[in-house]
């Protein structure tokens, strides 16, 4: 990978963990349904970055389960979408 590419890879990296971090809070319920929902439709926009799938494949199976599925939810809304 070229510098640029792993700075993309790690930012990348960076916003799936922290929408998975948004996302524990949502399941305390320490944040509404409308707040989530605006979380949700920008994890939908990022499936569309170009290092969205490599990312994700080397990290889900660190992430929270529940979560993975969450995001496998924003992938069928984008692939819907498209």
């Amino acid at each position: 990978m070229t510098v640029d590419e792993r700075r993309c890879y790690r930012y990348t990296r960076a916003a799936i963990e922290i929408f998975e971090q948004a996302w524990e809070v949502k399941r305390r319920n320490m944040i509404g349904d409308d707040t989530w929902a605006k979380w949700h439709a920008w994890l939908t926009t990022w499936c569309n970055s170009r290092y969205f799938e490599i990312v994700l494949e080397d990290i889900r199976p660190r992430l929270i389960k529940e979560f993975a599925e969450e995001v496998d939810l924003a992938r069928s809304e984008r692939d819907a979408s498209s």
